[in-house]
């Protein structure tokens, strides 16, 4: 929903998770300013809580959340003895996040690109305004590691979406999904696809319709 080619509202639009990743802060509101770059983070930060509560609001969301949910069951899953609902709820971001990818080619290397034009500086003033500066040099490291990791990139791919869920599964709860496991989350992703591939135009116009309001 943002413009990749504007890296201060493209970090804005992901500040929200980055900065509950990275710490114990937390952004719940955007705020008005009228300084440059802080405009464009704030417009960011803006656009993600809006989208985010539209989503996972969303009758789409719903819908798919539960299907794949079922499935999930369905498959008694060995790996994942617990929290199949917060499961459900992951993997239809991610899938989506891959769907994007798919439809969208370059994109994912477009965003990186972006992020990687934020001067530490820039955003030094915009954190000390908002958080504490004294956390700055954390969050500019874990920053760094973020964009150089190109996490999302891996979900193009059938192995690195399997490596990417095996890996957050494993940061969460400790949980080491077996190979079987993994074919069978993939499989089900699959099934979702041909769910979100009908609901693809409906959704993003709902989004879209959301968003000017």
């Amino acid at each position: 929903m943002s413009d990749v080619n504007q890296p201060y509202q493209t970090l804005g639009c992901i500040l929200p998770d980055l900065v509950r990743a990275s710490g114990p802060f937390r952004l719940r509101e955007s705020k008005i300013t009228i300084e440059f770059p802080h405009t464009e983070i704030e417009l960011g930060i803006s656009i993600h809580l809006r989208t985010d509560q539209l989503f996972h609001q969303s009758e789409f969301f719903m819908k798919w959340m539960k299907q794949i949910n079922k499935d999930l069951v369905d498959q008694q899953l060995e790996s994942i003895p617990k929290y199949l609902n917060f499961y459900s709820h992951i993997l239809v971001e991610m899938y989506l996040d891959r769907m994007l990818l798919e439809r969208s080619k370059g994109l994912g290397e477009q965003f990186y690109s972006s992020l990687a034009m934020v001067d530490k500086a820039e955003l030094a003033n915009w954190w000390n305004s908002r958080i504490s500066i004294e956390e700055m040099d954390n969050f500019w490291k874990f920053y760094q590691r973020f964009i150089d990791s190109k996490f999302v990139l891996q979900y193009s791919t059938e192995s690195g979406f399997k490596r990417a869920v095996s890996n957050f599964a494993f940061r969460v709860h400790q949980y080491k999904i077996s190979e079987t496991d993994a074919e069978k989350i993939y499989n089900s992703c699959k099934e979702l696809e041909l769910t979100i591939h009908q609901d693809w135009h409906a959704f993003w116009q709902f989004m879209i319709d959301g968003i000017k309001k």
